[in-house]
């Protein structure tokens, strides 16, 4: 389903780290719509939208989103099975195309250039926002403490 030009993009989490949900939200056609992504899903999105923005010659100069919360979702439009990005020259609009576990799940939406990079810039800094990293082991360590399977090798206990 094509929902048109997005007025709002925002990608980010919330919650607490470890205990966090990373989400999309979009307004377009005046209503607000989120979708719920992985982590790293979030990091590749952000990967990607920078490969296409260096591709297209868009400069962070150029820029005029400011940086945008997340507003809690009143409705949850389904989950992020892949997501897609793509460019037209004629428009220039980038494409986002979301969708879910099931095929005829899917939502696009006509995103700025501007917006996309705002966007998947507070989405790499919620994922660098996350529970710090074991110095022996790399996994993600909770605040009550951590054990490390370097120590016995043991995983049955890590939250990912």
């Amino acid at each position: 389903m094509d929902f048109g030009a997005a007025r709002r993009l925002v990608v980010g989490a919330l919650g607490e780290p470890g205990s966090r949900i990373f989400m999309i939200q979009v307004v377009a056609d005046d209503r607000s719509r989120w979708y719920v992504l992985e982590k790293g899903q979030v990091a590749a999105l952000a990967i990607e939208s920078q490969g296409l923005l260096a591709t297209i010659e868009f400069s962070a100069g150029s820029r005029t989103e400011e940086k945008d919360e997340l507003d809690p979702p009143d409705e949850i439009e389904f989950r992020v099975a892949e997501l897609h990005l793509g460019y037209s020259e004629t428009s220039g609009m980038v494409t986002l195309l979301l969708a879910g576990g099931e095929y005829d799940e899917q939502h696009e939406y006509a995103i700025d250039p501007g917006q996309l990079a705002a966007a998947t810039e507070m989405g790499a800094a919620a994922v660098a926002a996350g529970r710090p990293a074991c110095p022996k082991c790399g996994l993600a360590m909770d605040a009550e403490g951590h054990i490390c399977p370097t120590s016995n090798g043991d995983l049955r206990h890590h939250r990912p």
